[in-house]
């Protein structure tokens, strides 16, 4: 999906992204150091409803994929939400100095 694109790291999450062509489409992996791929599938899922449920958080038109690391698993609803809330300001400013 993404040819290059930036990195940020908010451990243990990291989003590779690059600006895209039509609103924001998003790519979640469970990466295998979580554990089962019963955590692995609850945190893609925990990370997707919080991408549905807050679409303002990232650039309006952006390519996205975050990678769940070790821990991730362990993190609350609430906790990763502030995580993406955070991870979504940094990238759409850059976004958008760079356009």
């Amino acid at each position: 999906m993404i040819t290059g694109g930036n990195r940020l790291r908010m451990v243990p999450l990291t989003f590779i992204y690059q600006p895209g062509s039509v609103g924001v489409r998003a790519v979640v992996i469970g990466r295998r150091q979580v554990q089962s791929a019963v955590r692995r599938n609850r945190i893609r899922r925990r990370i997707r409803e919080l991408l549905r449920l807050h679409p303002a958080w990232f650039a309006q038109r952006l390519d996205l994929v975050i990678r769940a690391g070790e821990g991730s698993e362990q993190l609350g609803f609430q906790r990763l939400g502030e995580i993406l809330e955070q991870a979504g300001k940094k990238i759409s400013r850059e976004i958008r100095r760079d356009e």
